[in-house]
């Protein structure tokens, strides 16, 4: 045969082998053959000492075949999808809803009602979104899962509730206060651009467009702090705007207690009306430990227990395991303090703390979001000293007519929904105290179902 057929069969040849290969790949995606097996293969009619030859040596088709069974093999990492403060709210009260209807919450039922709300999520990130908000699945009677809350939020949200209603009827003059972030790069999302074009005519110009130029990525963020009520619209001379400096995804990583305690006590605190309310969430910086409150833990040695066991005058035996002394310490641990808590007390002022998962019922949550939009609408420069004069000219629109109008929007819409949710009436009851130290007992596992009986009326 001439050189030239035998080169042109040897191709041919070749390039049957790969499709065979191809076809075994598509037939059998997770197909493993034993490489010690000597005779052909049923699908491809290839000795495996053929095949193996082709893929470990130097043929020119390996990579071919590399890239093909690559592709087939590895694993597709999917990025994780992000759920934002808005969005987790609409989480929970889709589920209260489904509550009320007499529902069963299942992830698939839960998605499909979410993305008639515009919130298009993976099941994956629902059933994640649900745990971090507090949920849990407990079984029934009849061993039928539903998802329900655990019972410390419920507490800390009924307590809640209860002590902002109270603090109203009273005429208490109530602040709210929450840190935020903003992107130098934050515009809106759809703009309607005069792109570039090019005219063939001569009576119709060439086109350079006109529209914004937004940089590529975030670009700088921006943290703020910022406090205000329904009297004073936001509070002048109160607020903080700082650069970060991390890049961590959470921007509550930029504040720290010494800074947040600096703030609050020689910036808030002179400016607030006598005995106001100071609403705020549980971030770590705000709740921070006196330290003579702080107690024992797991995480301690059985001397430090010995030594706290005695400075606070407990009684016990020297030959105890470190799990009994724990439970003495637990028995006999006085009610936390915080920092925060005694600077406000020591000047006629009381904290109220918002339940877990629930920026929904801050009123300032909807202020970020009216100042944010103004920001994307007229930001032009995506520069910090332009974006930090937008946000102050937004601030000058938050008077106390508009703050009202969003904290009655709050009672409203999220208040008296709870309210009602958690069977709370308006009689005085004993204040319920939670601790938000770490706790070692099992009881914030506990779940509270809420399912409506048949007999009861819906709203």
């Amino acid at each position: 045969m001439p050189p030239k057929n035998q080169e042109l069969s040897k191709k041919q040849s070749d390039k049957g082998l790969v499709e065979k290969v191809i076809q075994l790949l598509h037939d059998g995606k997770g197909y493993e053959a034993p490489m010690g097996a000597s005779k052909p293969n049923e699908k491809t009619g290839i000795k495996q000492s053929t095949l193996r030859q082709y893929i470990n040596g130097n043929d020119p088709v390996q990579d071919v075949v590399k890239s093909i069974h690559k592709a087939y093999v590895q694993k597709t990492v999917s990025k994780t999808q992000k759920v934002d403060d808005f969005d987790k709210g609409v989480v929970r009260r889709t589920i209260y809803d489904l509550h009320k209807k007499s529902q069963s919450v299942t992830m698939p039922k839960l998605q499909e009602a979410l993305k008639k709300k515009d919130i298009d999520i993976s099941i994956s990130t629902v059933s994640r979104t649900v745990h971090l908000l507090g949920f849990r699945f407990y079984k029934n009677a009849s061993s039928r899962r539903f998802v329900s809350e655990r019972e410390d939020i419920v507490l800390m949200r009924m307590t809640y509730l209860r002590k902002i209603h109270k603090f109203r009827q009273q005429g208490r003059h109530i602040v709210y206060l929450d840190e935020t972030w903003l992107n130098t790069n934050h515009v809106v999302k759809g703009d309607w651009l005069d792109v570039p074009s090019t005219s063939m005519s001569v009576f119709e110009p060439h086109c350079k467009g006109t529209h914004r130029k937004v940089p590529s990525g975030k670009g700088t963020r921006l943290i703020i702090l910022d406090v205000g009520s329904s009297q004073q619209g936001l509070i002048p001379g109160c607020g903080l705007i700082f650069e970060s400096k991390t890049n961590s995804s959470d921007y509550h990583d930029e504040m720290n207690k010494e800074h947040f305690t600096e703030w609050f006590r020689d910036t808030l605190i002179p400016k607030l009306p006598p005995q106001s309310v100071i609403v705020m969430d549980n971030a770590p910086y705000h709740s921070h430990l006196d330290p003579d409150s702080r107690v024992p833990n797991t995480n301690s040695n059985k001397s430090e227990i010995s030594a706290w066991l005695e400075k606070s005058n407990v009684h016990y035996d020297k030959k105890m395991k470190k799990t009994e002394l724990l439970d003495l310490v637990k028995q006999k641990k006085p009610q936390p303090r915080y920092i925060i808590d005694d600077l406000a007390s020591a000047n006629g002022h009381e904290i109220l703390r918002t339940p877990p998962y629930h920026c929904e019922l801050n009123p300032i949550e909807m202020v970020w979001s009216y100042l944010k939009g103004y920001v994307a609408r007229h930001n032009s420069s995506c520069k910090k000293k332009d974006i930090t004069q937008l946000f102050l000219e937004a601030k000058s629109h938050i008077d106390a007519e508009r703050w009202a109008k969003f904290e009655t929007r709050v009672v409203r819409e999220f208040e008296e929904k709870l309210r009602k949710l958690d069977g709370i009436r308006d009689e005085d009851v004993n204040p319920v105290v939670i601790d938000m130290t770490d706790d070692d007992s099992d009881d914030s596992q506990k779940t509270i179902p809420y399912m409506i009986s048949e007999g009861e009326e819906e709203e």
